[in-house]
This record gives C-alpha cells, sequence and structure tokens, in this order.
C-alpha cells in the first residue's frame, strides 16, 4: 500500500504506521519518567520524524543491497557460465547450472522460468537489476546467447572479482575506527555523563534532573549504539558476511 505520488520515494505505510506507534509509546514513556506534556510531545515529534525518514529511505537500502548482494554471487556465476559453454554445453544447461545458489543465481532462475526468448528475457533482467554491473552481465549474457562466445563473461568475471577484493580491503581498513568509535559511543561517554551527573550538582554551576539521566541511559544511549551496528551492518560486504 502506498500513499505517496508517482515520483516520490516509495515506502510501506504499515511500517510507518508501525513506527509511528512506537513514537507515541515513547512519548508515553517520557510521560511516565515525568516529563511534561511539551517535552514529551517533543520527544514525539522528532522520533517520528526519523521514523519517517527511516521509512522513506528503506527502499533504496533494500535495493542497494540486493545490488551488493548480487555483485557478491556475479563472478562465480559467470565464470561457471563461461567454463560450461566453452565445453560444448548449450546456452540454457549453462545457466541453469549457474543458477543454483546466491541473488544472483536467483536472478538466472526468473530468466529461466520465462517462456520468452532467453535474450529477450535476460535484457528484461539487466532493467529491473539494481546493480550497474549486474545489468551489464545480463547484458554480455544476452550476447552470449546469440554469439555462443565467453570471452566478454570472462573479463567481467575478473571484474567482479576485483570490485569484491577493492571493497573488502577498504571495509577491513575502517574496521578498526568502527570498533574505537562503539567502544567511545557505548562506555565511554555513558561513563562520562554519569559522573557529570553524579558530580555536577557538587562541584558544578547545573544540576541535572534524575528523569533526564534515566532517558539518556533508557533510551539515547542504546539508540545511539542500535544506530552504529545498523551502520556498520550497512557498510560491510555481503561477500565477507557469507
Amino acid at each position: 500500500m502506498n500513499w505517496l505520488p508517482i515520483g516520490l520515494p516509495q515506502f510501506d505505510s504499515r511500517k510507518f504506521l508501525l513506527a509511528a506507534t512506537a513514537s507515541a509509546g515513547a512519548g508515553l514513556v517520557f510521560l511516565f519518567l515525568g516529563a511534561s506534556g511539551v517535552e514529551a510531545f517533543g520527544a514525539f515529534a522528532l522520533l517520528l520524524s526519523l521514523a519517517f525518514a527511516a521509512v522513506l529511505a528503506e527502499p533504496a537500502l533494500r535495493a542497494s543491497r540486493l545490488a551488493q548482494e548480487q555483485e557478491a554471487d556475479l563472478a562465480f556465476c559467470l565464470k561457471q557460465v563461461a567454463v560450461c559453454i566453452d565445453s560444448g554445453i548449450s546456452f540454457e544447461a549453462s545457466l541453469k547450472a549457474a543458477s543454483g545458489t546466491g541473488a544472483f543465481g536467483r536472478e538466472l532462475r526468473k530468466v529461466l522460468l520465462e517462456k520468452s526468448d532467453l535474450a529477450r528475457a535476460l535484457a528484461a533482467a539487466a532493467i529491473r537489476s539494481p546493480s550497474p554491473l549486474c545489468r551489464r552481465a545480463l547484458l554480455h549474457l544476452a550476447v552470449a546467447c546469440a554469439t555462443g562466445k565467453s570471452g566478454g563473461l570472462k573479463r567481467l568475471a575478473g571484474e567482479a572479482t576485483a570490485l569484491q577484493l577493492s571493497r573488502s580491503r577498504e571495509f577491513s581498513s575502517k574496521q578498526a575506527f568502527y570498533g574505537v568509535f562503539f567502544v567511545t559511543a557505548s562506555a565511554i561517554v555513558p561513563a562520562g555523563f554519569a559522573a557529570v551527573a553524579t558530580v555536577g550538582s557538587a562541584f558544578l554551576s547545573f544540576e541535572l534532573s534524575p528523569r533526564v539521566a534515566l532517558g539518556a541511559f533508557i533510551l539515547v544511549f542504546p539508540a545511539v549504539n542500535a544506530a552504529l551496528l545498523a551502520l556498520l551492518y550497512l557498510q560491510s560486504p555481503r561477500s565477507m558476511m557469507e
């Protein structure tokens, strides 16, 4: 179900309603902790805005993740098709051999299930694929279907392998930074906040209310940690997670 006009980012309205319900529940928690009506409404409005932005971004994130999943299996599938074609196996049987596992293999199975011409089905699959590299691969497969030659497939498989190696090295170089950042956000910052909240009234010129301190520990810090873990999951290459 969609409430947005065509051309705007699409989202599932049921997910947004679920997020709105969770935001309202968070506002009620603030009221229970002793916050004023204005503070509770402000928390509800902030969480609702974040939920709306997250639900709008979810389709693009899902498409990006699907593209990474297809690219992770691309090199293996293309090499298998190329080996089968060079061995004299028919093109359709070569596609069946490469469609066993993985996201790109599932796309090849969809092509084989279509009863139309294989080259036309591969071209249609290239149009709906979210990955530019996979679109090129599907078009190369359509050419191989017409010519019976696998040279282009081998070159593209090498390119896909190089892309996965580059992504793995880039992510490995970022892991140390992500680890330090996560430890800082999950341990050092909460400990510093607790120290300031404890001694602030005695040695500093401000006093932190108990409901603010409690809200920080049960809502803010866990939300920050969950966001960091989600970012780490989204940044990790699919080929390193299998």
